[in-house]
C-alpha cells in the first residue's frame, strides 16, 4: 500500500516556535525558506497557531527563482480564498472557506487555530524561471505569538518511487 508521505512531499516549513518581529519571515527578501515546485503541481500550506496575541497577522505567498530565494518577486501571488477554523473560536473545529482580501490569509488573536490554503504551480511565472514559493508574514509584534507551518507538496509531476515489496516474504 502506498502512503501519503511516500507519494507526496511533506515538509516542516517553519518549526513551532514563538516569533517576535521575525525578520526572516516578514519580507520576501528576508525569507530564508523556499520550496521548489519543479516536481509537484501544487503545495498545500497548513499553519497551526498555538498562543496568539496578534489581532491582524497576515500571510502571503511569493515566488522566487531558486530555493535560496534568488530574484524573489516583489508582489504576492493571487489568493482568492483560504480555509480556517479561527472564525471566532478554535472550538468551532471544522474549517470554513474564507474569502482572501488583498491576496492574503489572515489570523486573529484566537489561540489554537489553523489556516490552510493551496498554491498551484501554474500560478508561477515559468517563462521568467520562477519555480519556488515562500511565505511572508506581516503583523507579528508579540513574543507570545507561536505557530508552525507544514507544507504538503502533491500531485507529483513524475512517477513516484514504487513501494519496495519483499518477494520472499
Amino acid at each position: 500500500m502506498q502512503t501519503l508521505v511516500q507519494n507526496f512531499g511533506v515538509a516542516n516549513y517553519l518549526i513551532p516556535v514563538t516569533r517576535t518581529t521575525d525578520s526572516s519571515i516578514d519580507t520576501a527578501a528576508g525569507q530564508a525558506a523556499w520550496l521548489s515546485l519543479k516536481g509537484y503541481s501544487k503545495v498545500t500550506w497548513i499553519i497551526q497557531f498555538g498562543a496568539m496575541t496578534e489581532a491582524d497577522l497576515t500571510v502571503k505567498v511569493y515566488q522566487a527563482k531558486s530555493v535560496s530565494g534568488s530574484s524573489q518577486s516583489s508582489t504576492a501571488l493571487a489568493m482568492t480564498h483560504y480555509w480556517t477554523n479561527n472564525v471566532s473560536s478554535a472550538a468551532t473545529g471544522l474549517m470554513v472557506r474564507t474569502a482572501a482580501a488583498s491576496s492574503q490569509a489572515a489570523a486573529n488573536a484566537t489561540s489554537n487555530t489553523m489556516i490552510a490554503f493551496e498554491t498551484d504551480a501554474k500560478q508561477l511565472n515559468a517563462l521568467s524561471s520562477f519555480d519556488c514559493v515562500g511565505l511572508v508574514f506581516a503583523g507579528i509584534s508579540s513574543a507570545a505569538t507561536m505557530f508552525n507551518v507544514t507544507a504538503i507538496l502533491h500531485d507529483p509531476r513524475y512517477a513516484s518511487d514504487p513501494m519496495i515489496v519483499d518477494a520472499n516474504a
